[in-house]
């Protein structure tokens, strides 16, 4: 139960899928939860845009199921979501002209393998590669495209280590969401009891101030800009690091991890 005074048990930051699944966990088993929203939809980075003219859903946010980790999968299985595998062919545009290729994540393979152990940025590394300029320059721009970063941010390091990870859940496999990835979320979110009360969309947070057992989260309405302060026993931030990166939301006190 919550305790006297507070709104709900636990406050949850975000409805992502991570926070959507924390709500639908702690809610089913009788905790009161409150998930808040700064944008008028949930999914967080899942975006599925449907057209008449395209056969399939247009996903500009997330695209695939990254190699075979048993929770999506478990639960498109369970809500009767179609997961199909991708090709390993693809189509790209370049200087005016449609052409049809192995994916580039062949080449970024071949020029990774190549790497030698020590660590330095991916453009450093890529001018002492023997490879073809053409494969590099693919190369370069798979890894910059998966990993959302220019290649003079990106790690050899970083890159091994994901590729080591990738390898146990089969991560060179790719899958799609048949319905749209937006069915994901959808299904999560009707898992939650209650969940028109429990998600509050278009309602951001902007500070948090805490103590052990108090959390008081102040909100405000991204409709009207009003200003509110929930209550409440605990709170999960699973925001991104973008967000936290920036202080759109400020912490009082400001959590050692953070600090």
């Amino acid at each position: 139960m919550a305790r006297r005074g507070a709104d709900c048990d636990v406050a949850i930051i975000g409805a992502g899928v991570a926070r959507l699944s924390a709500a639908a966990v702690l809610s089913g088993a009788g905790i009161r939860v409150v998930c808040l929203e700064a944008c008028g939809r949930i999914g967080g980075r899942i975006l599925t845009q449907r057209d008449p003219l395209c056969p399939v859903p247009i996903e500009l946010g997330a695209e695939f199921v990254h190699g075979r980790i048993p929770a999506l999968p478990d639960l498109c299985a369970e809500e009767r979501l179609t997961l199909f595998e991708d090709s390993a062919k693809a189509l790209y545009f370049q200087r005016g002209k449609i052409h049809g290729e192995e994916l580039a994540m062949n080449a970024a393979d071949e020029l990774m393998a190549r790497f030698a152990a020590k660590d330095r940025a991916l453009p450093e590394a890529v001018s002492e590669s023997r490879q073809p300029a053409v494969l590099k320059k693919k190369a370069v721009r798979q890894l910059e495209g998966f990993n959302a970063a220019r290649a003079n941010r990106i790690s050899v390091k970083a890159l091994k280590a994901d590729a080591t990870a990738a390898e146990k859940i089969e991560g060179n496999r790719a899958f799609r969401v048949l319905n749209g990835y937006s069915a994901v979320p959808l299904a999560l979110w009707s898992k939650i009891p209650d969940a028109r009360e429990c998600v509050r969309l278009g309602q951001a947070v902007e500070r948090v101030e805490w103590a052990p057992g108090d959390v008081r989260p102040s909100v405000r309405s991204m409709v009207d800009g009003g200003e509110s302060t929930l209550r409440a026993k605990r709170v999960i931030v699973t925001v991104s690091l973008g967000v936290l990166r920036e202080e759109a939301i400020t912490f009082d006190p400001k959590p050692a991890v953070l600090g």
